[in-house]
Order: structure tokens, then sequence, then C-alpha cells
């Protein structure tokens, strides 16, 4: 597919301290034909905002919707797509862990489980996921609902860099999402802390915070990468390090690319340090950044200010833009309205 124009707009999501993902991706070839991708919902307002903004531009069918993974703010407004009557919808491209991930309840220790019972426990616990699923099978058909597999691409253009098989299940077993998982608590990713901050004076070296992970569920996040005229997308949803360093790994060993390819990055789960470190900010190599944070998300770390001032450290021209302030959008060739997108300064201080 030959890609002339597009539009890559992130939806401002949530308020407060509460954020999500809704991403809308417009492709279009030299005869004007339109290609419509929805990353993710965000909450059920967003949903609409999406079809509200399609709408405006004339568009009323969706190629293909990729729910990352099943947390409710990128899941929610993506149930809204799916309830509306006047949106035609191509494909689904979405995890089923009830269906798609080969659990056995060998895996599990409570020996009352059974394969049926399995099933209804999964269903109960990813119920929005669940649901997705039955307004999919009921708008578009079991056969147009995809698991996502490393190595398929969309449109010539959109390519599953992650994750595998095997690492979808380590994390999915390990997720409080299975809690009757045989993994203990002491071995799941995740831990909440407070965030407390202390100045920070432009050009002090910055270290960094060593064995914080972010949840096993925000690891189970599809990771694409949308290749487009003089530019190179990576989309990450909430994707941890381990996932993440995995889909890079696979990206170089299997598909013979390079990490460093890439000038657009969707900095993982709203900015969250946990899902970034400074190697792997040195080897993705972009400088252009994007953030879906909620307008009061400094205090949860969303974004974290010791992340975009270590980003600034390693590439000072680097440029991370944000949704705090309203949606923000990348676009070529596509006659669309101002786009508020500011970039982070350095920050006079840092989470610690």
């Amino acid at each position: 597919m030959i890609i002339n124009k597009f539009e890559i707009r992130f939806f401002s999501v949530g308020n407060s301290k509460r954020g999500g993902d809704a991403i809308l991706i417009r492709l279009y070839d030299p005869q004007d034909n339109p290609t419509v991708i929805v990353v993710d919902g965000g909450y059920a307002n967003n949903g609409q905002e999406m079809l509200d903004y399609l709408s405006a531009c004339g568009l009323y069918k969706i190629d293909l919707v990729v729910n990352t993974h099943p947390d409710m703010d990128h899941i929610s407004g993506l149930i809204t797509l799916f309830k509306d009557e006047n949106i035609k919808i191509g494909k689904l491209l979405m995890n089923r862990p009830w269906r798609d991930a080969n659990l056995k309840v060998s895996y599990f220790d409570d020996g009352r489980i059974t394969d049926k019972s399995l099933n209804k426990r999964l269903t109960e616990s990813f119920k929005q996921a669940y649901q997705l699923e039955q307004l999919a099978i009921a708008k578009i058909g079991e056969n147009n609902i995809v698991h996502p597999v490393r190595g398929n691409i969309y449109f010539d253009v959109l390519k599953i860099i992650g994750p595998s098989t095997d690492l979808y299940r380590k994390h999915l077993l390990a997720s409080d999402k299975t809690p009757t998982s045989a993994i203990p608590d002491s071995m799941r990713n995740f831990s909440r802390k407070v965030l407390k901050f202390v100045r920070y004076v432009k050009g002090t070296f910055i270290g960094w915070i060593e064995g914080e992970n972010t949840s096993d569920i925000n690891e189970t996040s599809i990771v694409m990468a949308l290749s487009l005229p003089n530019y190179k997308f990576l989309f990450t949803g909430d994707v941890g390090k381990d996932g993440l360093k995995e889909s890079l790994d696979y990206y170089e060993t299997f598909e013979g690319c390079h990490a460093n390819d890439f000038t657009h990055i969707q900095i993982p789960h709203h900015g969250s340090r946990k899902n970034l470190n400074p190697t792997l900010i040195k080897r993705i190599g972009a400088t252009t950044y994007y953030v879906s944070c909620p307008p009061d998300g400094f205090s949860e770390g969303h974004p974290s200010k010791r992340l975009i001032n270590k980003i600034k450290q390693i590439y000072p021209g680097a440029y991370i833009y944000y949704t705090k302030k309203g949606w923000l959008s990348h676009f070529n060739n596509l006659p669309i309205g101002g786009s508020p997108a500011d970039s982070y300064p350095v920050f006079d201080e840092i989470d610690i």
C-alpha cells in the first residue's frame, strides 16, 4: 500500500489523575482511498469522540480496531465503537485469554479447577474484554476477530512485533487478573509506591531507579511498528521493559530491521518510568515521543518527570509531546485543524 497522506491522532483521555490511550490512524493511497485504524479507545466518551471525528471527516468505516490489552482505560471506548450501529468495522485484533492463551488446568494449584470452570473464571476476570468479543462477534463475525501474531502485517505498513506466545502466557499467568494462578503474589511484577519529588538542577546526572516493573497485564500489550514515508512509529500500549525488549529483539533478529530506525515512539503506560529505562531509550534512539497522559498525572508518575528529564539528558533535542492539554496529531499532506502539541521542558524537580 502506497501512502501519500496520513494522520495519527492521540485523543486526550481521562481527567484528573486517570488517563488512557485512544489513537486513530488515517491513511490515504494516491487515489485518496482511506484506511482507518484505531489503536485502543480510552473510556466510553473517547469512543464517542472518535466516532464524531470520523463523521466530521466523512468516514463511516474503521478497517482495523486494535485492543493492545484489556485494561478499562484502553478497552471501554472500543465497546462504544462496536455498539454504534452507524459505523462499519472490518476486523478486531485482540488477545482473548479464555480462548487463545492455551492455559491448562495443570498450570494452577487449585485441583478443583476444570477446563470449563477455568474458562468461566477467565471470562469473568476479563469481563470487558469478553464483552468486546461478544459485541464483535455480533457485529463483524467470529472470523474477523484476529489473534495477534508476531510478524503479521496489515495494509502493508502495520506490523505486529510483540508479544511472543511464551511471554504473553508467562505474564498472563502472573497477572492479578488470573487470581487462581500458581504463581505466588511475591513473584508478581507490580508494586505501587507514593511518589515524592526533589529539586533537579539542569545538567546534573540523573541516576536510574532499578527494580521497578509495570503490572503483568501491561506486559501482555501488543507492540506494533508502523512504516510510513520518511517516518517509522512504534506503538507500545502499556508494555513494560520485558515485553519491549523482546519486541525489539524480534524486530532486529527476525525482521532484519534496526530499533533505531524508529523516528517516533509512543512512551508506554502514559509515561511511566517503570516501563522504560536508559538502555531501551538509547537502543531505540527516537527523538520524537508521544505521551498519552491525564491533566494531573504527575503525582501518579504519568508521566514521570524523572523519565522525561532522562530522555532530555540522553537526547537534548528530543521533542516529547503530550495530551494533557488536548489531542495531538502527526500528519502529512492532510488539511486538519491545528494541534495543541506542546513539548515537555526539562523539569526543575524529579520523582524519587
